[in-house]
């Protein structure tokens, strides 16, 4: 029996996403669909001592831009003020050693795409959390498997998958 799962590659995913790909026996990355400002896809909360603060991305689209292809606006300058946060408000949670120099080393890459920023986090994590699932990116799939359910519904055929999760 093949259980399989889609979802869209956020930026800084919550535990639940690493909770469905641990579930599952293929995990697809849905790069492939429209990118939607303003979504998890380039933006997430943490917590501080002052409540909830908000971490974006900044980002360069058009209309009809597929996640894969979202440019990160680099001229503004997002990725120490992002880094400094999780270190401040997270330095003294446990396992941040655990973490901290890899996480490091990924605010002080140059990104060029959205994509390939959030699959570099999502890969540590999953790496940390010892999650062997194995990760299908969609548009390495070359098959246009159309939009919502029938996107889903045409995952499932493709891939063989008995149960979609």
């Amino acid at each position: 029996m093949l259980i399989i799962t889609a979802h869209q590659p956020n930026y800084i995913p919550w535990l639940g996403f690493f909770h469905r790909m641990d579930f599952v026996d293929k995990f697809v990355i849905l790069d492939n669909v429209q990118f939607t400002k303003d979504a998890f896809i380039q933006r997430n909360k943490i917590k501080t001592a002052n409540g909830e603060l908000m971490l974006t991305v900044p980002v360069k689209v058009k209309i009809d831009t597929l996640i894969k292809d979202v440019l990160i606006d680099n001229s503004q300058s997002w990725q120490k003020r992002h880094w400094l946060s999780i270190k401040y408000n997270y330095n003294k949670s446990p396992y941040w050693s655990y973490l901290s120099n890899e996480l490091e080393e990924i605010y002080n890459e140059n990104w060029i795409k959205l994509f390939d920023l959030n699959m570099k986090i999502i890969v540590l994590i999953k790496t940390k959390l010892n999650i062997n699932t194995e990760i299908i990116i969609a548009s390495e799939l070359k098959q246009d498997f159309g939009q919502k359910t029938d996107l889903l519904i045409a995952l499932c055929k493709h891939l063989k998958a008995d149960i979609f999760f």
